[in-house]
């Protein structure tokens, strides 16, 4: 098996890391470049995105991309579910 190098904070943005920077949020973080920058962004949610689909976390084809980000749409479901259920006993 071939090692992979460790990739740095420096590290460009994949395509698709790069339209998720322009899309998300308004475009409000189109400028990103580099993994650093989105992390530097201070968008716990944006971040997530980012890392989720970065090639450091075996995220290797826009294909992949789309599987997680669909993962990961349907564990918020879940969550935002669970909460409406229970929101007048949290209260």
């Amino acid at each position: 098996m071939a090692r992979r190098a460790k990739p740095t904070k420096q590290q460009t943005l994949t395509k698709w890391q790069k339209l998720a920077a322009q899309v998300y949020a308004g475009g409000d973080y189109a400028e990103n470049e580099t993994l650093e920058d989105t992390q530097c962004a201070g968008d716990g949610l944006y971040t997530f995105i980012q890392r989720e689909i970065d090639p450091a976390e075996d995220c290797n084809s826009v294909d992949v991309a789309l599987e997680r980000i669909h993962t990961a749409i349907a564990e918020l479901e879940v969550v935002k579910a669970a909460l409406y259920a229970q929101r007048v006993r949290l209260k």
